[in-house]
Order: C-alpha cells, then structure tokens, then sequence
C-alpha cells in the first residue's frame, strides 16, 4: 500500500504548488521555469504540458492500483475458484518471508459442491421452472407462447423440455391455434441436468386458444380468407375481393418507392445548394486572402518594370506574360496576378485603359485594389510625376499587412495545433497505463 503514499505526495506537491502560486497549470509552469528551470530555457508552454501530462498519468494510475488493490484477493489470503463447468487456471504468485521470496505456480481448478448444496440446489431449481417457463400466467390458465429455458439463473443446471401435447404446444413453446377454447390440459417435462445426475421435474398446465389482439384477430381474418380462396394445386395464390363482407384492396407492401425517392432527392438537393453555398464563402474570403497575399508583388514589380522605363500598358502586358509562362510550367494560380490577365484581356479588347482600370477595381472587390486602381487612373486622367513614389509607398504598406497578415495565420496555425497535441499526450498516456490495466485484468 505504500505506493498510494507516492501517489498523494505528488497530489500534495500540485497542492502546495497551485497554492503558492494562486492558478493553474500555466500560471505554476511559469512559477517553476523563473524559480527552478530557468537554466533550462524551457518555454512556458512546454513544462505546462509536462505539468498536466504528470497530473492526469498520477489521477489515473492512482485509480488503476486502488482497482487492483481492491478487487485482487490474494492480498487478502484467497483466490476464488470458478463455479461448476468452469475452467482450471494457473496463478503465478510471490511468497515473501521477511527479506526472502518465493515465486510459484499455483493451480486453481474449479469448484466442486457438497451433496447438501447439489439437493439444496435442485430444490431451488424446481421452485424457479413456473415462473421461468410461463412468467406471470397462472398454470391453470395458459393463453399466451411459453418459454422453454436451457439454463437457470445462478444455477449450474441444464434443463431439457419435453412436452405431451406437441400438437397444442410446439417443442419451442409456441402455442398452436388448436387448444380448445374449454381448455386443454398439458404437461411439460423438465430434464435438469448436473453432470450425471438428471432429474425429471413436472409442469401440469391448462392450455386456452390465445387471446388475440384486435391487429392480431383481423391478420387471423386475412390469413384464413385467403386459405379458403386457394388450394395447393392452384398456379396463382389469389386474393380475395372482400373479407368479412368488406372489399378488400391489395398491394405490396413497401412497393412504390417513388416518394421515398422523391424526398431523398430533395433533401439531397437542399444539402448540395446549403453545401455550395458555404463553399462559394469559402471560396470568396480564400480569394480574398489569395489578393491580399498577391497585391504587394504586383505592385511592386510594377514599380520596377516603371524605373526600368517601360510604360504602364507595356508593364501590365509583360506581367500577363510572365504570369502565363509560369501556369505552363507548372507553377501555381494566383488570384491577383489573374486579375492582370483579365485587365490585358480587356485593353486588348479595344477598352480603354482607364476604363480597364476602374473594371480591374470594381471586380477586385479589396480595398487595396481600388486604391490601386484610382492612382492608375488618376495617372491617366491628370498625369502625376509622383505616381512611382505613391506607387512604392503603397507597396511598402502592402508588404507591412502581409506580414500582419501571416502573424494572423500563424497565431491560427498554433491554436489548431492544441488539439492534435491534446490527442498526442491522451494516446501517450495510454500508452503508458494500458500495460497496468491487461497485467491488472
């Protein structure tokens, strides 16, 4: 029993630690790594995790040895054998004398029972076969099936049945539609068995027709109308016009499946409508999050190819091309630089290129974009000699969301990871513990 001592030391330790610090797991990590570990260079996060993997491994191994110290009876001087028809095992055992001990095979073989208990026994088992075999009909009148129980609970008995009357009671209970209605006496013998002793013990009951339901009565009412309509030799069963003076109309039960089909389509289709229409969301904001991530390359590469002393439609045009040889060889599509293709696409039809800036804006839907677009055409329009200062200058600030932008999804990408881990350390603890349950068991 010593070990639960190790146990409520570590339990105290989280005790006087939690104290110290008034919190948690986190709080008393970073209590520890500042007064203890701060050598180490652990992060905070880490010995938090260390913190509670130590305290769920403790809670759970303290329950596994209170099982094992409870329910194990050879720390109490025993080992209880299986009952009759049970198996023999072998224990594998310690014996300790003081300082020395003794490792030994025992085995365990079943119980066997005194003649007092075996009569004690089948006593009790010939007072139990009423009620096991008609439950809460009296004896003296049986109107419903009967069980014919093989074993007995608590008892190491087989039984057998036998019945006079196969013809009113089948050979598995089931009462027949030929008991007369006065009643038809019955009896039913039960074989119980103990190895070789088997004994004979007597059910006399009386057995009444069954008393039919009204369901059950007009399937009886059916079932007959249509015996009496046939005979064996006929090529088709046919089925009657009217039962009991009422017409009768057939069909198959579960035939049409139309309407189930009918409604399976449409819950289908309101599925697919509700799932696109989340994807089209979905698709929305990652395209907006792909234009964002792709406005401060193009704006800066316009910049350069400006310096360089193209001008602004050779620009854009040298960009498409770029963009095209890059899909043809296999690199990825980018939102932003598609929105180029279709601006080139619109000057090379005949628009003009204000009107192939402003549609670049209002397609783009981001802000940015816009921006963009109303100093291209402002450019157009009245001429800036400061339109490459505005246009790295917006490049700058471009560069300096995108990398706000990726401290987002980064801090995202980390709060994703917590559950995974979360199952790490459970399957790791199962690991650990599942050893001590099977040796326990």
């Amino acid at each position: 029993m010593g070990i639960f001592f190790v146990y409520a030391a570590v339990l105290a330790a989280f005790g006087i630690l939690f104290f110290l610090v008034r919190g948690f797991f986190g709080k008393a990590a970073a209590f520890l790594n500042r007064k203890i570990f701060s050598s180490l260079g652990l992060p905070d996060r880490v010995l938090r995790t260390a913190l509670i993997a130590l305290f769920i491994s403790n809670i759970l191994a303290a329950a596994a040895s209170f099982l094992y110290y409870e329910k194990d009876t050879v720390l109490r001087g025993f080992i209880r054998r299986e009952g009759y028809g049970g198996i023999s095992f072998t224990e594998n055992l310690v014996a300790r004398f003081g300082e020395e001990e003794e490792k030994i095979k025992v085995e365990v073989d079943p119980r066997a029972y005194t003649e007092a208990e075996i009569e004690e026994m089948f006593a009790r088992a010939a007072k139990a076969l009423p009620e096991a075999c008609l439950g809460d009909m009296p004896a003296d009148h049986v109107d419903d099936d009967v069980r014919f129980p093989t074993a007995l609970s608590g008892l190491p008995f087989s039984v057998t049945w036998f019945t006079d009357r196969p013809d009113v009671i089948d050979w598995d209970g089931t009462l027949l539609d030929t008991a007369d209605p006065k009643g038809t006496p019955v009896t039913l013998t039960a074989a119980i068995a103990f190895g070789e002793d088997i004994r004979e013990e007597e059910l006399r009951i009386c057995v009444y027709p069954r008393n039919l339901t009204d369901s059950e009565s007009r399937r009886k009412q059916i079932l007959e109308a249509i015996a009496s309509e046939n005979s064996p030799e006929n090529e088709n069963l046919i089925l009657p016009d009217a039962i009991d003076g009422k017409s009768a109309v057939w069909e198959r039960a579960g035939g049409d499946r139309g309407l189930s089909l009918l409604l399976t389509g449409f819950i289908l289709s309101i599925l697919l409508i509700f799932s696109g229409i989340r994807n089209r969301e979905a698709d929305a904001e990652k395209k907006k999050e792909e234009l964002l991530l792709d406005y401060p390359h193009i704006v800066s590469k316009l910049v350069l190819l400006l310096c360089a002393g193209l001008s602004m439609r050779s620009a854009f045009l040298l960009m498409a091309s770029d963009y095209k040889d890059s899909l043809k060889n296999g690199g990825r599509r980018r939102e932003g630089f598609e929105e180029i293709l279709r601006l080139c696409t619109d000057m090379e039809k005949g628009l003009s290129e204000t009107e192939a800036y402003e549609n670049m804006g209002r397609r783009a839907c981001e802000i940015r974009y816009r921006t963009f677009a109303a100093l291209l055409v402002q450019n157009m329009r009245r001429g800036s000699r400061e339109l490459i200062d505005l246009l790295s200058g917006e490049a700058e600030e471009a560069f300096e969301e995108r990398k706000r932008k990726a401290r987002i999804l980064g801090e995202k990408a980390g709060t994703k990871l917590i559950f995974p881990t979360m199952l790490m350390l459970l399957v790791v603890i199962a690991v650990i513990m599942t050893p001590a349950f099977v040796s326990f068991l």
